[in-house]
């Protein structure tokens, strides 16, 4: 497989400091076809992450992400919509993570950030680092990708898996596994700093932000997200949370040009919940979006309010 030049957006070291690196094992990245056609792609990227700076001792996260992608009148082999620019939350939300332009599933470059108690003077320490992770060198340890290029008309749009390998391999400056154990990408941490104060909010104002050309919709047509608890209709449409037109376009939609709308609901922190979006047309008719279930972990330690999706997703009409 063949991936794209990576480019990326290096964070700025703010403060030296020496702690441990960041280990990441298991990674996987997974791009399905969003239908037949290919005419809408998705990408999902989940990892666990794990740290021994913390004064309470090694301490690990699940950071997990899917989003919408590439229509089929973009051929680039990378996720146009990949969501950058913030940290998004992980699970515990004492670790978050961040992707950059461009991504491939088998070539990105992955920045990690955790707020932990520096054991050396007790102070809360927010501190980060970022690493590039890619099929394509022999640095240890490298991705193993299993591409399927023949699924869809366009080549970019091939369906995939990619991982690390499960069994242990040389040592290197990326290889942080230790004897007979899986393989680890170590990430150094290469800036730090006194992290704010925490929020300790128990329910999260979730936005549900997607991005939709309703141009063919039958008329009058309404956008409306469902999902798997109470809060989101428990599936069923009756239910579900009604979207409005909004201004906002979240940090992806300016490759489809669409229209954005939005609705929030309350969750509590630390909820899973798979969802999906819906139509209903002016006689009550449901057409819901293609393909399997997105996925969000409403963030613990936040302040009250939080976005789900892609910033924003893209209907799978």
């Amino acid at each position: 497989m063949k991936t794209s030049i990576i480019y990326t957006t290096l964070l700025t070291p703010l403060i030296a400091a020496s702690y441990a690196p960041f280990s990441v094992s298991p990674l996987t990245t997974h791009e399905p076809n969003g239908d037949p056609d290919g005419q809408v792609n998705y990408y999902h990227i989940n990892f666990t992450v794990s740290s021994t700076n913390d004064a309470s001792g090694s301490t690990s996260a699940i950071c997990t992400k899917t989003w919408s992608d590439n229509a089929w009148t973009q051929p680039q082999a990378y996720s146009v919509n990949v969501p950058s620019g913030s940290w998004m939350a992980c699970s515990p939300s004492t670790y978050s993570f961040q992707l950059y332009p461009y991504f491939s599933i088998g070539n990105f470059t992955l920045g990690v950030q955790q707020n932990f108690t520096d054991a050396s003077n007790g102070t809360q320490t927010l501190a980060s680092g970022s690493t590039q992770i890619t099929n394509t060198t022999s640095t240890s340890p490298s991705l193993t990708c299993t591409i399927n290029p023949n699924t869809v008309t366009y080549v970019q749009h091939a369906s995939g898996d990619c991982s690390l390998p499960n069994t242990t391999t040389s040592s290197s400056s990326k290889d942080s596994s230790p004897s007979g154990g899986p393989p680890q990408i170590s990430i150094p941490i290469t800036t730090s700093a006194p992290a704010p104060g925490p929020c300790a909010a128990t329910t999260v104002n979730t936005t549900f932000l997607v991005s939709a050309d309703l141009s063919s919709s039958p008329p009058n047509s309404t956008l409306y997200v469902a999902g798997s608890i109470p809060a989101l209709g428990a599936w069923d449409p009756d239910h579900a949370i009604e979207l409005s037109p909004t201004s906002s376009t979240g940090s992806s939609s300016s490759s489809t040009g669409w229209p954005t709308f939005s609705g929030a609901v309350d969750m509590a922190a630390g909820t899973y919940v798979e969802y999906k979006y819906l139509m209903k047309d002016a006689t009550g008719d449901v057409a819901w979006e293609c393909c399997e279930n997105r996925v969000y972990t409403v963030p613990a330690g936040t302040c009250g309010e939080g976005e789900a999706g892609g910033d924003p997703d893209t209907y799978r009409g």
